[in-house]
């Protein structure tokens, strides 16, 4: 017992050691930033309250950035960081002519630098304005910049950085007057040859401005994609698979004659724009989702801009594979039946829709076709279309009646359908979860506002035995209670789970998860 609380008390004495430390090294640290905080009460004024003399202020992000750096300094022990911090924190600035004005060398950070965004200017700036080159540092290392005219507006070659650039997400916009081939190997010399590849994904390659700073003569443009914060690597994969460029020219900044579509490249599509930038003629597109995985493309034709008569769409990566489509009248509305493919539609997933449409709207009868493309991976187009589901659409478009649906998540769920009855585009009564040639696994029902209504049972987390279910109770259109059953958990703990929850019945169906498949479906049907 004496071994035991002798070593209690120099436990504690360790760690009231400990704690004293680390006390004193961030007392320490803010001694240090707050000597370098000036007292901005004490420097002399005019009589009218006008600055004079020698005065030390701090920037207007001074405080977010101490904090910050406070924050920073006491979780990295890397000295060279906090070096390297220190100084280009303190080595800015510059000098101010006798009307207030930035003239000669100046040191100037960026808007929004902090420590993973350590970007500073070196420039020259001339009554106020900027003038001659700019360059553009990151952590002390050029990475970009250009030179400004008299009139400090940016004059002739520019490196500029993206809005939200960090280590995190390095991507610039170049505005070189050079072809592509020395546009490439300019941007080997730049930067280090692993990464310069990826710049190539991301830069917009301008080869003319206006005057006016308007878009003008031949452009290169990326498809619009989300610019957040990736990581070099996934960056670059995330661009490889979806690099699509628009190439065309500009007057007076609306887009004219000629555009080209490229992928990776490769000529996929385009057409022509006339006066105000009209679509007119003939036209290949590419689909908003358009991927790798996803590659399709519409035949079109287009007059005054609006969509008119037959379109076709092919999905290329199987050979430009064609689907029948449909047709625009004279007022851009879709007439006659048509064959739409799914929102998600690609390689694994090929669902298309069937069916007729009035003024736009979908009427009549319509089916859920699932497409076979592939017998194996690498083998030849077989094009089966198996009926999977469908129902109708009443006058004003909306589902009715009896209803087969395929689930939202036909990935993970693709043997699986659902059943029952819309009424005024809601759902109502019962509705059924089935599995292709299988009997009922699962449902429950909807009130008259399309609400979950009642007990539930539905399905989980999906594997191949599908023996993982979920039950869920649904109580004045509020979720009450969710249970997730795995095939892993034995009945005793099933049990302990859900005890507290759910009454013994309904314990008695969720342990239907564990046991076999075939036996699951036959005890499910018999408790329907």
């Amino acid at each position: 017992m004496d071994d035991y609380l002798e070593n209690q008390i120099h436990f504690k004495f360790w760690s009231l050691k400990e704690m004293n430390r680390q006390f004193f090294k961030k007392r320490l640290y803010r001694n240090r930033i707050r000597k370098q905080q000036i007292n901005l009460y004490n420097f002399p004024y005019f009589e009218e309250k006008i600055k004079q003399g020698i005065w030390q202020e701090a920037i207007d992000n001074y405080w977010s950035l101490l904090k910050q750096y406070e924050k920073w300094i006491l979780q990295n022990n890397d000295r060279k960081e906090i070096d390297l911090f220190q100084i280009i924190f303190h080595r800015v600035g510059g000098q101010y002519n006798e009307q207030g004005m930035k003239y000669g060398k100046w040191i100037e950070q960026s808007d929004d630098f902090w420590i993973e965004n350590q970007v500073t200017y070196n420039c020259e700036c001339i009554d106020g304005k900027k003038y001659g080159l700019w360059n553009i540092l990151l952590r002390q290392k050029y990475i970009g910049g250009g030179v400004y005219d008299k009139n400090g507006l940016k004059d002739r070659n520019w490196v500029d950085l993206s809005d939200g650039f960090c280590k995190y997400a390095t991507y610039f916009y170049f505005n070189i007057l050079v072809d592509y081939n020395s546009f490439s190997e300019l941007l080997f010399k730049i930067f280090k040859k692993e990464i310069a590849i990826i710049y190539q994904y991301i830069i917009l390659f301008f080869l003319e401005m206006s005057v006016f700073g308007m878009k003008d003569g031949n452009w290169v443009e990326l498809k619009s994609i989300n610019h957040k914060k990736f990581c070099i690597n996934y960056y670059y994969q995330y661009l490889s698979k979806r690099f699509v460029t628009f190439i065309g020219n500009y007057m007076g900044k609306r887009k004219y004659g000629r555009w080209d579509i490229k992928y990776k490249g490769e000529f996929i599509g385009g057409g022509n724009y006339y006066e105000n930038q009209v679509k007119n003629c003939k036209w290949i597109e590419i689909s908003d989702s358009f991927m790798t995985e996803n590659q399709i493309i519409y035949k079109v034709e287009y007059k005054n801009s609006q969509k008119f008569g037959k379109w076709n769409m092919m999905f290329r990566i199987l050979g430009e594979q064609k689907f029948q489509g449909g047709s625009y009248d004279e007022n851009g509305q879709k007439t006659g039946n048509w064959i739409e493919l799914s929102d998600n539609f690609s390689t694994f997933i090929q669902i298309t829709f069937e069916g007729e449409y009035l003024n736009g709207k979908k009427i009549q009868k319509r089916r859920t076709l699932h497409i076979n493309l592939y017998e194996d991976k690498m083998k030849k187009i077989q094009g089966l279309f198996n009926v999977s589901g469908g129902g109708l659409y009443d006058n004003n478009g909306m589902k009715d009646g009896k209803w087969v649906e395929m689930f939202d998540n036909i990935l993970q769920y693709k043997e699986f359908i659902c059943n029952g009855k819309y009424n005024e585009r809601r759902k109502q009564g019962s509705w059924d979860y089935k599995i292709k040639k299988k009997e009922y696994i699962g449902g429950g029902s909807y009130n008259q506002n399309g609400k979950k209504n009642g007990i539930w049972l539905e399905l989980g987390d999906y594997c191949k035995e599908y023996e993982v279910i979920q039950l869920r109770i649904f109580k004045l259109f509020r979720l009450e209670n969710i249970i997730m059953v795995k095939n892993v958990e034995n009945e005793r703990q099933c049990q302990e789970k859900i005890k507290k929850s759910i009454c013994k019945r309904y314990i008695q169906l969720l342990l239907f998860s564990i046991i076999s498949s075939e036996e699951f479906y036959d005890i499910a049907n018999n408790k329907k």
